[in-house]
């Protein structure tokens, strides 16, 4: 199963805690462009989810940290949908 592909597990774990480190960024007020690089983000994980035909949801690296990610989603101006989560 491809949700179980380390590779693509260890690439979504760096996406994340560049998540992470933004979230933590805008909250100290040292963020230069939040919304931009929310954007940057969210469009490379979607693009993961797109290229790999994954549902980010069966990724443990995702599923660990959806809060952050629908919390980035907000920042960057859009939702968190199954669109976004699931390859169309």
């Amino acid at each position: 199963m491809i949700a179980e592909n380390p590779v693509l597990h260890e690439a979504i774990a760096e996406l994340s805690g560049a998540a992470f480190a933004l979230l933590r960024d805008v909250h100290a007020g040292r963020a230069a462009e939040p919304r931009a690089e929310a954007a940057r983000l969210i469009g490379r994980l979607r693009e993961i989810a797109r290229c790999t035909g994954v549902d980010l949801y069966d990724v443990p690296a995702y599923r660990q940290s959806t809060t952050n990610w629908r919390a980035i989603a907000r920042l960057a101006g859009s939702g968190v949908t199954s669109e976004t989560t699931q390859a169309g």
